[in-house]
């Protein structure tokens, strides 16, 4: 059995994870990228990075999850974060290397 046929047939442990622990997530994480709009495509990865970095963190304390559902988990949860880490320094780059007016004008 393949591992996404194995990862989608058996269901998922209940993880309970509050609002607030995502709103605070998704502040931490949305820091990193100060200003301008989100793309749809960023949007997507920031609400993924949240939602399974919570649930990582709530299958850590869960006595009832499974050491392999928790690092699992856990390794979504962090390749995740590594391309949010990406996608804002990229952002950042392309922030700081835009010329102003005035370099515009003298060429």
């Amino acid at each position: 059995m393949s591992m996404l046929a194995e990862a989608t047939s058996k269901p998922a442990p209940a993880l309970a994870v509050s609002t607030a622990r995502l709103k605070e997530l998704r502040a931490i994480f949305k820091r990193q990228i100060p200003y301008g709009r989100l793309t749809n495509a960023q949007k997507l990865l920031l609400s993924r990075c949240v939602v399974l970095t919570a649930r990582a963190e709530a299958a850590a304390l869960d006595p009832n999850a499974t050491h392999d559902d928790v690092v699992r988990l856990d390794r979504l949860a962090s390749q995740l974060r590594r391309e949010w880490t990406r996608v804002a320094e990229a952002r950042q780059a392309a922030h700081e290397h835009q010329p102003n007016l005035q370099e515009l004008l003298n060429g």
